[in-house]
């Protein structure tokens, strides 16, 4: 059984671990569809409700976020913080990793993805 105790993403840890610090969605995607090779994906850090599993085969690379901005037309890219949504566009525009995926590695679908929440470089995108 699988226990939520905090408020943000991190916290799901099962019932009987009392002093466990998580449990790897990566595990649990990979046990939950044992035969596709998986990746995991937080929709949203704040809402422990949004993790998602998603088909991936390959890491396609980072997202370059400077070069993400200036193809949407701006002049390029901020970043605010130590936080995977640290990064926006010049002026404030917020960033549809998603998108960013798509336009940088020609592709789809794609999936964006950090790898941790509190490293804003921890991107990546993956097919």
């Amino acid at each position: 059984m699988l226990k939520y105790p905090e408020y943000r993403a991190y916290g799901w840890r099962c019932t009987e671990q009392v002093d466990a610090i998580g449990n790897d969605v990566q595990d649990v995607c990979e046990w939950t569809y044992p035969d596709t090779p998986m990746t995991n994906r937080l929709e949203n850090f704040f809402d422990a409700y949004t993790w998602e599993c998603w088909r991936s085969t390959r890491i396609l690379g980072p997202i370059d976020f400077p070069a993400y901005c200036r193809a949407m037309g701006y002049v390029g890219a901020d970043r605010n913080g130590d936080h995977a949504y640290a990064w926006s566009c010049t002026g404030g525009v917020g960033i549809n990793t998603q998108h960013a995926c798509a336009l940088l590695y020609e592709t789809t679908p794609v999936v964006s993805r950090f790898q941790n929440f509190f490293d804003a470089n921890s991107w990546s995108c993956r097919a």
